[in-house]
């Protein structure tokens, strides 16, 4: 179990050797034991932010402190960024990566004491899915662009403690699993929400021992998932409260499906880049007199707020360059009469857009660029389901490096006259 609920005089100690958590901690047999504990052995600094994935953040950090709040003991510090500059004061929960093992500290860690699974993108990059886990106390941590208070899912009467998250495609997540079941080999289960022919046996293994080579013997649960939908935001309350600001400009995005050929086009357009002419080069030499077919957006206002209204069937929208906030999802067409959620929401980059629906999204535009906005299956992105957000491009003119843009384009050149993969008839160019 985690360590702060069986130790007393809980407090950290930092020295010309690092940081130490000292505590008394209660063994099987009742004794207090006492602890002296090397936090920077699996504690780091990563850019800014503390990191399990990393060691030694005393060597970087500022103003270290532990903070005794509710759910636990946090080790809280300044942390430099690779840049030099400083983010937000930091804090990490060590009740969720410390535990007590009969009277002696030890972090949770791959293995026998902790599993730490990143839900990456590249797992569901072209179908969503529920992600299951059982036996095991499951804790999300992160949404992508958004830290989460840390709270155990539990969804219903399936199991006490099962993690069923609904992962759009394209959506990731952080999550720590406590791994209080018996150590063993554990399946870890995708449940596809549309049609998959092996829809029963999408799975991964969970070694406890990384020697093992037996299969699991843990069960699934019965469980059909027969609608796509993206996890509740009751569930993904982010640690830092953020809201999304008033509208200053508005884009609205109809989308439809035509065939012969079959083409997505949005707002009449299906877009067909030109190949051999990118966007950024386009910007940097000033000439921005755009086709229809490169469906470009341009925004020309400093840190405006954005609203995006998409209509459409089921699609998951993915915005490059943005963490954005889901104002608004439902069914049918948006009205302005329908009340906007801008207060305190998780921050992301893919969302699902409702079947038949709408979907409403704000971002701040505070990061010149071109930025792809897109379905994320792949395929629909190459017949056309997508438009470029070209940001601030007075200024992003200044930030191009054209020598390596054209190195770029020379790489790729070289690379289609082998494989012939620039013919735009076939594929956009996304």
């Amino acid at each position: 179990m985690s360590f702060h609920v069986t130790s007393e005089l809980v407090r950290i100690e930092v020295d010309n050797n690092g940081t130490w958590l000292c505590c008394s901690a209660r063994a099987e047999d009742g004794e207090m034991i006492p602890n002296r504990f090397r936090l920077d052995d699996g504690i780091g600094n990563s850019d800014g932010f503390f990191s399990r994935e990393e060691s030694e953040f005393t060597l970087s950090a500022k103003h270290i402190e532990l903070e005794h709040r509710p759910d636990g003991p946090w080790l809280c510090a300044d942390l430099p960024m690779r840049d030099g500059g400083y983010r937000q004061r930091q804090g990490i929960n060590l009740a969720l990566h410390i535990r007590n093992e009969n009277g002696q500290l030890c972090f949770i860690l791959s293995g026998t004491q902790r599993v730490k699974d990143e839900l990456a993108p590249y797992r569901n990059a072209i179908t969503a899915e529920y992600l299951g886990r059982r036996d095991d106390d499951v804790h999300i941590v992160l949404v992508i662009y958004c830290w989460l208070r840390p709270e155990v899912l539990q969804h219903g009467s399936h199991f006490e403690t099962t993690f069923q998250p609904g992962k759009t495609i394209g959506q990731r997540y952080d999550v720590i699993v406590n791994a209080t079941a018996s150590p063993g080999n554990y399946w870890m289960r995708a449940i596809p929400c549309s049609e998959n022919a092996n829809e029963h046996n999408i799975r991964g293994i969970i070694r406890y021992d990384s020697s093992s080579t037996d299969d699991p013997e843990s069960t699934a649960w019965d469980q059909t998932v027969s609608v796509c939908e993206d996890e509740n935001f009751s569930s993904l309350v982010p640690y830092l409260s953020l809201d999304a600001g008033e509208e200053d400009y508005r884009v609205l995005l109809n989308v439809m499906l035509k065939t012969n050929p079959f083409r997505w086009y949005i707002n009449d357009t299906t877009m067909a880049v030109e190949w051999d002419n990118l966007t950024l080069k386009q910007i940097y030499l000033n000439q921005t007199d755009w086709e229809s077919s490169e469906a470009v957006y341009e925004l020309t206002t400093a840190n405006e707020w954005v609203y995006v209204i998409v209509h459409s069937s089921a699609h998951p929208i993915h915005l490059h360059g943005h963490g954005f906030y889901v104002l608004a999802s439902g069914n049918g067409n948006y009205s302005d009469s329908r009340p906007l959620q801008t207060r305190n929401l998780p921050r992301r980059d893919v969302a699902l857009l409702p079947a038949n629906g709408h979907l409403v999204i704000a971002f701040k535009a505070d990061n010149p660029g071109a930025w792809l906005m897109h379905c994320h299956i792949g395929w629909h992105t190459g017949q056309g389901f997508s438009i470029q957000i070209v940001e601030r491009a007075a200024e992003l003119r200044n930030l191009i490096d054209y020598d390596a843009l054209n190195q770029t384009c020379a790489n790729w050149d070289a690379f289609t006259a082998k494989t012939g993969l620039d013919d735009p008839t076939v594929h956009s160019g996304v």
